[in-house]
């Protein structure tokens, strides 16, 4: 399994439970879940389909479930790439903006 996927015992051994988007596909505006075994430090960023950074979010998440609001309505729809780093690692999901 690669971070990738939702392999739940690769996402358990960092720290992670699970890392959800939704709705999707969405107009722009979404959720971010975040279930985590302890606090880490967080990025999150959006890339367009021309592989641009598009949004760019850094916190501290603590132990638990963490709900992050993104906005993105001004974007064209198309499909991006939102890329969750954390504890050195890469997890990534596929975020469908519509119009």
């Amino acid at each position: 399994l690669d971070d990738r996927n939702r392999g739940g015992a690769k996402l358990l051994r960092h720290g992670l439970r699970g890392f959800e988007v939704y709705p999707n596909p969405n107009v722009g505006q979404f959720n971010v879940t975040i279930h985590l075994l302890s606090s880490a430090e967080v990025e999150l960023e959006l890339i367009d389909p021309l592989g641009r950074k598009v949004l760019y979010e850094r916190f501290t998440a603590p132990a638990g479930e963490v709900v992050r609001e993104l906005d993105g309505p001004r974007l064209p729809p198309g499909m991006y790439v939102l890329n969750m780093r954390m504890e050195g690692r890469v997890f990534q999901r596929r975020v469908v903006l519509e119009h």
